[in-house]
């Protein structure tokens, strides 16, 4: 088979192209998005014309179904609220829970080394940088 017997027109920007094997004849543009939005367009206002009432006197039904699904979701909503009752728990302090106290103690403490390192760091930054701007 030759090339040019393959090759078709696209409908919309008119290039040769060659079609996906997997579709053949019934190709009707390029593989270019544009081609592809622009066929889509087309292919919903035939629809439509084909089909003009599809469309009328549904609006009734659909906003019901719609204001059932809202009186739904909301219903379920309350359910999950009502459902949910956290337990009543003594409050815990460090002088209460020893083990409490020695981890607080230590992230204290380790809050305490790191900002002192960082400190530091910032500290030896700023020398270095004051050294380097008075030599050049």
């Amino acid at each position: 088979m030759n090339k040019s017997s393959t090759s078709k027109a696209c409908l919309v920007c008119k290039n040769i192209f060659t079609p996906d094997p997997r579709i053949g004849e019934r190709q009707k543009v390029c593989k270019d998005i544009y081609c592809q939005q622009e066929r889509k367009k087309l292919a919903q206002k035939q629809w439509l014309l084909k089909n003009p009432d599809y469309f009328k006197g549904r609006y009734p039904e659909l906003k019901e179904t719609i204001l059932q699904n809202q009186r739904d979701r909301r219903s379920r909503q309350k359910e999950k609220v009502l459902l949910f009752k956290p337990d009543i728990q003594d409050e815990l302090t460090p002088y209460k829970n020893s083990k409490l106290f020695q981890i607080l103690n230590n992230a204290m403490t380790i809050q305490d080394e790191l900002t002192s390192r960082i400190t530091m760091a910032k500290k030896h930054l700023m020398t270095s940088l004051t050294l380097i701007y008075k030599t050049s």
